[in-house]
């Protein structure tokens, strides 16, 4: 359910919020974009910068 592949409590609540949200528009489709795709220095670790990074780095590598 996340990027890193772990799943918790906040991450499983925000993703029941954003169904809530979706469930009057059963017909439709939505994208989420959580965060942007930026890869900066942040000054604290609770951003999911780190991961991006990591993920950017791995498409890098294994030329995709």
């Amino acid at each position: 359910m996340s990027a890193s592949g772990l799943v918790s409590g906040d991450d499983s609540e925000i993703i029941k919020l954003a169904q809530d949200g979706l469930r009057p528009y059963p017909n439709e489709t939505a994208l989420f974009e959580m965060g942007g795709r930026d890869t900066h220095d942040e000054e604290h670790m609770v951003t999911e910068t780190a991961i991006r990074a990591f993920y950017k780095y791995y498409r890098q590598v294994m030329d995709v």
